[in-house]
């Protein structure tokens, strides 16, 4: 007895089907395939929203990082030396954080 050939698919799909499908669409068309999408939830987003969101802010994470690093090497020149470049320093310092915590580019 001789079994059925399975056809292979592919998000459900049989590859035929889909070869054929996207083979007549246009370029842009043929980038999104509304049905197979729309399976998988990133996607369904991505169909519903036209813009992508990109990550923004990731700057002042930083600038928050490296005044998280300068501020206690600063705090520690102005107590041992003082002077106003330290407490410049400092300043500049507590400002990053501050505009990392706040985030305005969120």
């Amino acid at each position: 007895m001789r079994r059925a050939a399975r056809i292979p698919q592919l998000h459900g799909l049989p590859v035929r089907r889909l070869v054929v499908s996207t083979a007549t669409q246009s370029h842009t068309a043929r980038s999104i395939q509304p049905a197979a999408l729309l399976k998988q939830p990133a996607a369904k987003q991505a169909a519903v929203s036209p813009w992508h969101r990109t990550e923004v802010g990731l700057g002042t994470t930083v600038l928050g990082v490296l005044g998280l690093i300068v501020l206690p090497i600063s705090l520690l020149g102005l107590l041992i030396w003082g002077g106003p470049v330290w407490a410049v320093l400092a300043g500049l310092a507590a400002l990053a954080i501050l505009v990392a915590y706040l985030d305005p580019f969120q």
